[in-house]
């Protein structure tokens, strides 16, 4: 009884003290949530095949120097396209024998056009449709050190002053088994080092209390 009491008093406690609560209670402040990062706006997203495999789907593949850059019209313009850019082909991997090419890319606004200017030497991969975007390898030569490492330097050959501006940079693939053979070659070094150190504290001390 008596405990049966005690529990009657103290449901009735949580019930007053719950009403004071909600009499007295304060409206959450409202926090306004930080906007979510900004959503990368080219359709394809920021992955690249290889060049290897890029070249095999592209329409040409070439290094060569912007001549010029000009809006298309109205009439021409679209989505996916909103300039024209007129190279000077330096260097081809495929398709790309004719000394000027003329290629498309996206309006700047949307995510996908490349933004060339006169005198710069791009190495570009231009679809079937002669468009180069950011959903091609299409980069500058000073950043197609990867491109180079697996296709070579072209048909004719890139020269030796134009190689050397670009950033040397390994294959995916050696990157990948240098990386791999790299850390087991840590692991081994920091394994031996656990294990010889004490074994060789132990020799020692076996051969110190056997000659003792």
């Amino acid at each position: 009884m008596k405990w049966k009491l005690i529990s009657i008093l103290a449901a009735l406690a949580l019930l007053v003290g719950a009403g004071m609560s909600e009499a007295g209670a304060v409206r959450p402040v409202q926090v306004a949530l930080a906007a979510p990062p900004a959503v990368y706006q080219c359709g394809c997203g920021e992955f690249y095949p290889r060049p290897n495999d890029a070249i095999l789907d592209a329409g040409a593949v070439f290094t060569g120097e912007v001549v010029s850059v000009t809006d298309l019209s109205q009439e021409e313009a679209d989505a996916l396209r909103g300039k024209r850019i007129v190279f000077r082909v330096i260097s081809s991997w495929k398709s790309a024998a004719r000394p000027e090419i003329m290629v498309d890319t996206g309006p700047l606004a949307d995510g996908c056009g490349l933004e060339f200017r006169p005198g710069e030497i791009w190495v570009v991969y231009m679809d079937t449709s002669r468009l180069a975007d950011k959903c091609t390898r299409t980069r500058p030569l000073e950043e197609a050190g990867e491109d180079l490492a697996q296709l070579g330097r072209g048909n004719p050959p890139l020269s030796d002053e134009l190689v050397a501006r670009v950033k040397p940079v390994e294959s995916v693939e050696r990157l990948r088994g240098l990386n791999l053979y790299g850390r087991l070659g840590i692991a081994a070094l920091i394994l031996a080092t656990c294990l010889g150190g004490p074994l060789i504290y132990y020799r020692r001390k076996g051969q110190a209390a056997s000659t003792g």
